[in-house]
């Protein structure tokens, strides 16, 4: 009994290990241009976030009930550029630093076409939708982390639509991207990459 369970916790640690590895395998996800694409007179820099304050949030689900429940509208993020805060200061641009649901909308702009490597870091939760396609989803609770890149395939510069929902529940809390272009390196992404339609 003792080699049987042995056995199956090294099995266990030997596909734990081999996770990444199969990842790094998987296709990139094609991404949709948005069609039309969005008139330049028409778009703001940044992105357009609500917020909702429930009573606490632990998972994705909670924070989509929240959203279902009613959001108030909230200054415009920059992007995805929101290091690490200190305990007590505002999560993203909402007006509280803990138990706090942000749905965000607009586009991410690419340059060029080829395969793209995103690396989405934050603190707590957080589920993007990019291009037609959901790209990255972290549903617990964390300090200021990535789960690592994800790979896109970008069929051709313009505008893609972008949605994310993010929670932070308690202290500290981060929005941040890094993104590798073809043939280039992992780097923090720039913020005029991001734009919303204006009301």
């Amino acid at each position: 009994m003792k080699a049987l369970a042995t056995g199956l916790v090294g099995l266990a640690a030997a596909l734990l290990a081999a996770l990444p590895a199969m990842s790094e395998t998987q296709a990139p996800t094609t991404l949709r241009p948005a069609d039309p694409q969005p008139d330049p007179a028409h778009l703001a820099p940044g992105l357009k976030v609500g917020y909702a304050y429930p009573g606490d949030v632990k998972f994705l689900t909670d924070a989509w009930r929240a959203i279902d429940s009613g959001l108030e509208p909230g200054p415009p993020l920059i992007g995805f550029d929101y290091p690490n805060t200190l305990p007590g200061e505002p999560a993203l641009t909402s007006r509280r630093a803990t138990r706090v649901v942000a749905l965000i909308e607009g586009y991410m702009r690419f340059d060029e076409a080829g395969e793209h490597a995103l690396e989405f870091w934050s603190n707590d939760g957080l589920e993007v939708f990019l291009g037609g396609a959901r790209i990255y989803r972290f549903d617990e609770r964390r300090p200021c982390d990535t789960a690592g890149p994800v790979r896109v395939n970008v069929p051709q510069p313009g505008w893609y639509a972008l949605k994310a929902v993010f929670f932070q529940r308690l202290s500290t809390s981060c929005l941040l991207l890094k993104m590798q272009k073809p043939g280039g390196r992992l780097l923090w992404a720039p913020t005029d990459i991001y734009a919303y339609e204006k009301d």
